[in-house]
């Protein structure tokens, strides 16, 4: 019924860097001031002591020692520029061994990236800068911080041998705190997976461990190279890590050109804490597993791309289920989606089969149990709407053609809205079922607001009851009707208000025996579902069973005539005061499919029954008036043959 079509516009990867300010990360700039022919020199050896930027009129020199194991030893004559102010940023990347120097939006490598390094020169810190000159470097900045406005010759910054792997991770666990958590997600796409990427390996199929994570290499060519192609981390055999079956159909994704050098990058994370949404979601084992493809967003595979995630023993009192981290440019927020995933749930293990590749993980969640014959009962539902939705217009327009103005009239023309407008907003909710995270929360808020508004007058007729029954003087005033209107129509908008401003409102899935999901747009935080509906009827239905007690016990006066017609009045008032949604709390045990069918039938052909009860209503309200005509003509007057 719902089409799990995947649509992500970013491809997320591991690290969290907050604009370049990553230790491993040095960046320097500043604009040259310069006269006649132009060049380059590059004296860069191992060793971490320092490094060198100096400019004169014809010369930029990059001088020191910071790399691990590139040695470059070169003079590159620039061309000829009519300019006498040029930018240049310089770059390094001590993880990847990298030195390159971005000229004039020109590239110039100086050290090619490396295979991933345990040790390097890191944290570059400003030693000294060179006396004035008029053709030195002006307004220079690390990391896009000012150092100084004047012209000066040269800078020196001076570095210090740390441990990359655990500085990579350090600043990945701890970030600078991002404005939004778009910007976050951003961040996150200069991360690892995009170091990785530039690296250069020397094996085919490349493994290396992280203290925060374990990540594997390979070109999309040699995924022959491994074996059943199922991925795995370089782990203790004890260790119970997840694995990723890659389908060969991934090539059909490719561009055709780059399918021979694009690299594939799968990432196994020790912890969940980079990925935390605001649920605080219990991810399985703490694992998440990241899979991308070198400049290619992956979706719509034709054969899935199969993650399991081992787990020692089956869960008892909770369901796994497999999502993706999500990022919504639209909504500005970062969430785990089951979308285009499939749960597989076995005794010691749970499988993902997703159609995309991203970031995945198994959420744990306290079970909720399969709905039996999900499809019979919404195609059920749907009927018994449309058929209710047809039945308030008739007694709506019946109510208003009496032209008989009272309250009793007044609450029942309500009622009927609103049971018009709940049976009309299911029928889109399910119809349309959109992915559009806006549409998805309006038709989510809609739905709610005409359930609550259900509900209150269903609460309202109860109290109008108990008033007609039970209160000897009982002065209505001229607001009364007023109160009610406001009661029935407000104070739902109100607490649909809150909950919108709350983030209460998304995508809800519902398990099915087939182990699949059905999603439709309503409350995605159940705490919020327990307090606003099942906390609120159970009060209204609680005080409606109350109100129709009162009302049979008041039924022992009068003529059998008017009881039997006040017995089928309070058949009908049962309609009226919802007490057939009260089905729904003995949905249990052996009753639970018996329940849900009734529950089903009683509550779509709600409307359908309060068109019969308004029938019946108006016809003995006409039969009663005839009696009492007659009876008073014979007494008064015998009828002449």
């Amino acid at each position: 019924m719902v089409l799990l079509n995947w649509t992500c516009p970013l491809l997320l990867v591991l690290l969290i860097i907050n604009k370049g300010k990553l230790e491993t990360d040095f960046k320097f700039c500043g604009f040259r001031n310069h006269t006649g022919e132009q060049s380059m020199n590059f004296d860069v050896s191992p060793g971490c002591e320092n490094i060198t930027f100096s400019s004169n009129e014809s010369t930029l020199s990059i001088t020191g020692k910071i790399t691990v194991n590139c040695q470059n030893s070169s003079h590159i004559k620039l061309p000829n520029d009519s300019s006498r102010k040029v930018m240049f940023c310089i770059h390094w990347d001590g993880f990847l061994d990298y030195l390159w120097i971005d000229y004039d939006s020109h590239i110039y490598h100086i050290c090619e990236p490396s295979s991933p390094q345990q040790t390097c020169c890191t944290s570059l810190s400003h030693r000294e800068g060179g006396i004035e000159s008029a053709n030195g470097i002006k307004n220079a900045s690390i990391q896009g911080d000012l150092i100084t406005t004047k012209l000066q010759g040269y800078h020196t910054f001076s570095g210090e041998a740390d441990d990359c792997a655990k500085t990579v991770c350090e600043n990945a666990y701890s970030p600078e705190k991002p404005k939004s958590d778009l910007e976050k997600g951003y961040q996150i796409s200069y991360g690892l997976d995009d170091k990785l990427m530039k690296a250069n390996f020397s094996a085919k199929v490349n493994r290396f461990d992280l203290p925060c994570a374990h990540t594997t290499v390979f070109k999309v060519k040699d995924l022959e190279e491994i074996p059943n192609k199922n991925v795995t981390p370089r782990r203790p055999s004890t260790d119970q890590w997840p694995s990723v079956h890659i389908p060969p159909s991934i090539v059909e994704k490719l561009n055709p050109k780059k399918w021979n050098t694009a690299k594939v990058v799968c990432t196994f994370f020790k912890s969940s804490e980079l990925f935390q949404d605001k649920e605080q979601s219990d991810i399985l084992n703490e694992d998440v597993v990241g899979i991308s493809v070198e400049n290619e967003i992956i979706s719509n595979l034709k054969d899935p791309v199969i993650i399991t995630f081992q787990h020692k023993t089956p869960f008892t009192n909770k369901t796994t289920q497999c999502v993706f981290w999500d990022i919504k440019s639209k909504d500005n927020e970062m969430f785990w989606n089951s979308k285009g995933c499939v749960t597989f749930q076995k005794e010691s293990s749970t499988e993902c089969h997703c159609n995309h590749l991203t970031y995945f993980a198994v959420l744990l969640q306290i079970s909720s149990k399969p709905v039996a014959d999900l499809k019979i009962l919404t195609y059920i539902t749907l009927c018994g709407c449309f058929i209710s939705a047809f039945c308030c217009l008739l007694t709506f327009f019946l109510i208003c053609w009496q032209r008989v103005r009272s309250t009793e009239r007044f609450i029942n023309k309500n009622l009927t809205c609103a049971l018009f407008m709940l049976n009309t907003s299911f029928i889109i909710n399910v119809l349309v079922n959109s992915d559009s995270g806006q549409l998805c929360i309006f038709l989510a808020a809609l739905l709610h607001y005409c359930l609550l508004c259900t509900f209150t007058w269903m609460g309202i007729e109860g109290f109008h009851l108990y008033k007609k029954l039970c209160v000897v003087f009982r002065n209505e005033g001229p607001y009364y009707v007023r109160y009610l209107w406001a009661s029935g129509w407000v104070l739902p908008l109100i607490a649909v208000v809150i909950s919108v401003s709350t983030n209460v409102y998304g995508w809800y899935e519902i398990p099915t025996e087939q182990n699949t999901k059905v999603t439709m747009c309503w409350m995605k935080i159940q705490l919020a579902h327990y307090i606003t509906n099942v906390g609120y009827f159970s009060l209204i239905f609680t005080l409606n069973l109350i109100m129709l007690s009162t009302t049979i016990y008041h039924l022992g006066t009068g003529s059998p005539f008017r009881k039997a017609a006040k017995i089928w009045s309070v058949l009908g008032l049962t309609v009226l005061l919802g007490t057939s949604w009260g089905i729904a709390f003995f949905s249990f045990g052996g009753l639970t499919k018996i329940a849900q069918y009734v529950f089903t039938i009683l509550n779509s052909l709600q409307g359908f029954f309060l068109f019969l009860r308004y029938c019946f209503v108006v016809k003995t309200t006409r039969t009663s008036r005839y009696g009492t005509s007659t009876s008073s003509t014979t007494e008064g007057k015998p009828l002449s043959s």
